[in-house]
């Protein structure tokens, strides 16, 4: 039994540290009657040698007291091993001191069931900077069907706390009821049962991506139309600009001397519409404010306030929901229109900022070109984004699930099921990836802190010896409560006949994480 080979060579080698482990099963309980998987585990771990005493049951701690003396107990290394139940041993339990392993026998049916397995290990306090996490599933049984269902609803929690959720919703798979040709399926091990479960996974996740990329598409459109208007806006003004760009360098003031003469080409001189023209920059500021303040009006207008050096300046009245009141702008006109800030505290200021627009046109331009190649790339993008990129797979995977299916319902044999795959792939070739259910599970269930690392898979065929029928455990039996089930509700139907057998594969998966190296609590 591997569980037992597993626990009892961590005991050994952490014997020198009392190291201690904890084995987690939600199925074969202590109970007063019948079969019980914690009692066979611990009469194996005895016959192997392990103090009887330092193996503990977590529904021996019935109140408080008792498991806080469990509790002192597994952190001392005075109790080594102990066997517990999620609901039981899952929260509320702290003995991770001297933890160094802990094994899952059994899929619990929510992905944080697995998680607060985990916490009970890979938690601040613990003496071991590396420990060890085990899973274990076992052929034909619902093992494989339970991880699926793990990795699944671990897929979408983990994409909707880190937004990188495809799709807007994600059904529940508990919604997902099992028909009767699916617990045979399981029972007799048909191997196509998994495939049919994997593909109704993968077209509903695609078929949901599809609806969320036509989302997405759609609004990219509209942002692809909006890129192609700025873009034919902006290639008018650069059509113009060159023609400001002159006029802006023809009316620039420059001083130099000639002796003692200081000659001052292009010198400062503003119009107003009234006839009134000054060389004061103080007086120029003072009037265009002034003339600003006057032509303050409650609708959108749109007023000449001054000329200077070619070009026109204008104000304009703004009446926008998001201002209080009403705004004003100040505008350079030209072939083109270039806003000014306006500061009117300091009328020298405003001639200064309108001298900098007009004197910095080579730079406008230059941001206009990069305003064209930005709204490119929105297009092109667009563009980009018109294909779903899993169409092909969606269309594969879709035709393959109507090959099988139907055979599935029909109760097809193997060898059929086989041959029409077959004729399917000739056909269609082959897009499938081979990927271990639970291994897909423990990638869906790293995070950013932890990295985990997965082990090479080690698989054993258990050679059974045949016993007689009075030798042989009742445990044989009662493999797994779900398989039980699955076989008392088809015999009950008469569907088919099941010939109860020892399973004979046991896969074992070592999960090894690091646990953070932190301050040592004393907890006792």
């Amino acid at each position: 039994m591997q569980v037992v080979d597993n626990v009892f060579k961590i005991y050994q080698r952490e014997t020198i540290n009392r190291g201690t482990q904890m084995i987690f099963s939600d199925i074969g309980t202590p109970s007063t009657d019948g079969f019980s998987i914690y009692s066979e585990l611990k009469n194996l771990l005895v016959e192997r040698g392990v103090p009887e005493e330092e193996i503990a049951f977590i529904h021996d701690a019935k109140n408080k007291d008792s498991k806080l003396q469990l509790q002192r107990k597994m952190n001392a290394g005075e109790v080594r091993i102990l066997l517990a139940s999620t609901e039981k041993g899952g929260t509320g339990l702290n003995v991770q001191r001297r933890m160094k392993a802990v094994h899952h026998i059994d899929v619990p049916w929510k992905p944080s069931d697995i998680i607060q397995r985990n916490g009970r290990i890979v938690r601040q306090g613990n003496l071991y900077n590396r420990v060890q996490i085990y899973y274990y599933i076992t052929t034909g049984s619902f093992d494989n069907y339970l991880w699926q269902i793990q990795e699944t609803k671990l897929r979408y929690i983990s994409q909707i706390m880190t937004s990188k959720t495809p799709v807007r919703s994600a059904s529940d798979i508990d919604e997902q009821a099992m028909t009767a040709s699916d617990f045979k399926a399981i029972a007799t091990g048909n191997p196509f049962l998994k495939m049919r479960i994997e593909l109704e996974n993968e077209l509903d996740l695609l078929s949901k991506r599809k609806v969320a990329w036509k989302r997405d598409f759609e609004l990219s459109q509209k942002s692809v139309k909006s890129a192609q208007e700025r873009i034919e806006a902006t290639n008018r003004q650069l059509a113009k600009i060159d023609i400001d760009i002159e006029q802006a360098k023809a009316t620039k003031k420059e001083e130099f001397t000639i002796g003692e003469e200081t000659i001052v080409k292009n010198p400062f001189v503003m119009e107003f519409p009234d006839g009134y023209t000054t060389d004061s920059t103080t007086k120029a500021g003072n009037q265009l404010a002034y003339n600003m303040q006057y032509n303050l009006s409650e609708t959108t207008k749109f007023v000449t306030l001054a000329k200077y050096r070619g070009f026109e300046l204008k104000a304009l009245t703004l009446n926008a929901p998001y201002r209080q009141g009403q705004a004003l702008e100040l505008k350079v006109v030209g072939k083109n229109m270039y806003t000014v800030e306006l500061d009117f505290t300091s009328p020298v200021g405003t001639i200064q900022r309108i001298n900098n627009v007009i004197d910095n046109l080579e730079i406008t331009k230059i941001r206009l070109e990069q305003l064209v190649q930005n709204q490119q790339f929105i297009i092109d993008r667009g563009v980009a984004d018109s294909v779903f990129t899993d169409e092909n797979r969606l269309t594969y995977v879709k035709a393959k699930y109507n090959v099988l299916l139907p055979l599935l319902e029909q109760e097809a044999s193997v060898e059929e099921i086989e041959k029409a795959l077959e004729e399917f792939s000739n056909q269609h070739g082959s897009e499938d990836s081979s990927v271990n259910v639970l291994e897909k599970y423990l990638e869906a269930s790293k995070d950013d802190v932890e990295e985990i690392q997965l082990l090479e898979p080690q698989t054993e065929t258990v050679e059974v010896p045949i016993k007689e029928d009075s030798e042989r455990p009742e445990r044989e039996e009662d493999n797994s409560d779900k398989l039980k089930l699955a076989l008392q509700f088809l015999a009950d139907a008469e569907l088919f006949l099941v010939q109860t057998e020892e399973p004979t594969e046991v896969a074992t998966y070592s999960q090894e994480t690091t646990v953070t190296v932190c301050e040592q609590l004393e907890l006792f």
